[in-house]
């Protein structure tokens, strides 16, 4: 619970391999200033374009289990719940999207975002 009220990414939750540290608030776990890596040329291209396509979000959770796909009114495919405590969770949901109070429906339930990193 601690780590969903932190909203502090975890691996096999927030950290996979389909998502850039960046989307998840861990741009701070990445080296611009290092010599080549894998993975390098994209991560540069986050960063120089000064924005994500995806954010990771604290949210609200009524009726939904970690690894939910959620939807919203204007995009079917919106994001992912990755993690959930006590009525509490994290998700990693389409930037444009995402802003407090906005509500996210998955299969038997729903999550509203309280707070956007």
């Amino acid at each position: 619970s601690h780590r969903v009220e932190t909203a502090s990414p975890s691996w096999g939750h927030e950290l996979s391999t389909d998502r850039m540290p960046p989307e998840v608030g861990f741009g701070y776990g990445v080296s611009y200033d290092k010599g080549c890596f894998m993975g390098q040329e994209p991560l540069s291209r986050l960063h120089n374009r000064g924005q994500v396509n995806r954010v990771l979000c604290r949210v609200r959770v009524d009726g939904l289990a970690e690894g939910a796909d959620l939807a919203h009114e204007t995009r079917p495919a919106a994001g992912s719940l990755t993690s959930v405590a006590g009525g509490k969770g994290l998700a990693v949901l389409w930037r444009k999207l995402a802003e407090p109070g906005a509500v996210f429906t998955g299969e038997g339930g729903q999550v509203e975002v309280e707070w956007v990193g």
